[in-house]
């Protein structure tokens, strides 16, 4: 359940993964949707990517094992491969700049989070992903920020609204797995973060994004 914050949108699965295929992104199953401000085609500078990942029960001490080279190893492989399936294809490489935020678990919340910040060939801009994963009975959602880079501390205003609105429904909580009938998540590490193999498709929405800013400040000159 979730319920949209004032001054934004929320965009069906369908209209969101029609949009970002028609970027270059493939086809993703796993999205349900996403947030945009109200203004976003007066001043589009930002949209939350909600993603649910059926992957089975994921038990929140996996993370205690993760380190920063894990997380730059595993997204650094991920993008090499996609990069030369892009340039193939016309598309711009990316590169991960730097891990702006280590990955952290919060017990209380059954949650996570990490942030990420990029380079997009060809483009003057650069762009941050910071997503927070809430781990339930049977999988994981995720609500992925993408926009012009900017610091950690603005973009939490934008993401905490959102995600504190977000609550599973009873029976489908963390706490309502059930070890002797439920699904248990394999390869911790790829799931975990599942983003990690959306990471450069979405990246691709900054580039948009920025020729999009561009071409309405051109109109409003």
């Amino acid at each position: 359940m979730l319920e949209v914050p004032e001054g934004t949108r929320f965009v069906p699965a369908e209209q969101t993964r029609a949009f970002l295929e028609s970027v270059g992104n493939a086809h993703d199953v796993s999205i349900m949707g996403m947030i945009i401000p109200q203004n976003f085609y007066m001043d589009p500078d930002w949209m939350v990517v909600i993603r649910w990942n059926d992957l089975g029960f994921v038990d929140e001490s996996r993370f205690k094992n993760l380190s920063d080279q894990q997380v730059i190893r595993s997204i650094k492989k991920t993008v090499t491969a996609q990069n030369k399936i892009r340039q193939k294809t016309g598309l711009p490489a990316l590169y991960l700049k730097n891990l702006l935020l280590s990955p952290r678990c919060d017990t209380a919340t059954h949650s996570a989070e990490y942030a990420t910040d990029w380079t997009i060939e060809g483009l003057d801009r650069e762009g941050v992903l910071f997503s927070r994963y809430f781990m339930g009975r049977s999988g994981i959602i995720s609500f992925n920020f993408v926009g012009i880079t900017r610091p950690l501390d603005a973009i939490y205003p934008i993401i905490n609204p959102i995600s504190q609105r977000f609550s599973y429904l009873t029976g489908h909580n963390y706490t309502d797995f059930d070890p002797a009938h439920d699904r248990r998540a394999s390869f911790p590490h790829e799931i975990v973060f599942p983003s990690w193999q959306k990471t450069a498709g979405c990246m691709l929405v900054v580039a948009v994004l920025s020729w999009l800013k561009r071409r309405r400040n051109k109109k409003s000159l």
